[in-house]
């Protein structure tokens, strides 16, 4: 399929954005030997529940489908009546809509946060080698 521009949201874009971080923590992560920086890698998992030892890109993932998941659980706003356990059951435009919103911003929350933390220790490493 073509790279379709139209179908970009800011959800979407949201969303990639954190992913990347995250990945790029993991690899930082998988590279550093520096103490200091393991901790603060820590501190950036924890804004999300705890580090696991899968990473940053697969904690992210796992709190957005959690998100969803409650999202769909508390709702009763799907099209037919299919209930909402049931595969086949088509969301509606609104519903649909506010997961999407939900995960950008957990999205936007989390990368604002992280980076913060991120650029703390960045910071005292370069006063530390000053």
């Amino acid at each position: 399929m073509p790279f379709d521009p139209v179908s970009l949201s800011p959800a979407t874009d949201a969303e990639a954005a954190a992913l990347a971080f995250a990945a790029s923590l993991d690899a930082l992560l998988a590279e550093t030997t520096d103490e200091t920086v393991e901790e603060t890698l820590l501190q950036v998992g924890n804004l999300i529940g705890g580090l696991s030892a899968k990473g940053f890109a697969h904690d992210l993932r796992t709190h957005l489908a959690s998100v969803e998941e409650d999202m769909l659980g508390e709702a009763g706003d799907y099209d037919g009546d299919y209930g909402p356990r049931n595969p086949y059951a088509r969301l509606s435009d609104r519903l649909s809509d506010a997961i999407d919103q939900a995960r950008a911003d957990d999205c936007a929350e989390w990368l604002e946060s992280a980076k913060a933390v991120m650029t703390r220790v960045l910071v005292l490493l370069s006063e530390q080698a000053a």
